[in-house]
């Protein structure tokens, strides 16, 4: 792809995040977080562990853990004790 072409994609992507940021504030959602991309993967798999979705969202476990804590906390999700483990973990569930 040549340069141009990458500035042009570029400049799309940041009109696109321009315009659509102020409905995430309105929701609540702090997109520098990814707290959309979070839900967007919970809306398309359904529950997933805190490492499924980690690596789904290419974050780091912990960063993605006081994400969670952060959008459980204002009740953009839920999050249950997963039984099933041998280690005590919690996974997602969508809002």
């Amino acid at each position: 792809m040549d340069k141009k072409t990458k500035n042009v994609f570029f400049d799309i992507e940041m009109l696109r995040r321009r315009l659509i940021r102020p409905y995430f504030i309105e929701l609540g959602l702090t997109v520098g977080q990814g707290q959309p991309r979070i839900l967007k993967e919970l809306r398309e798999h359904g529950i997933m562990n805190q490492k499924e979705l980690a690596d789904a969202c290419l974050m780091d476990v912990t960063t993605m853990s006081r994400t969670l804590d952060r959008m459980e906390k204002d009740g953009l999700l839920k999050r249950e004790n997963n039984l099933l483990d041998t280690i005590p973990s919690k996974q997602a569930v969508d809002f």
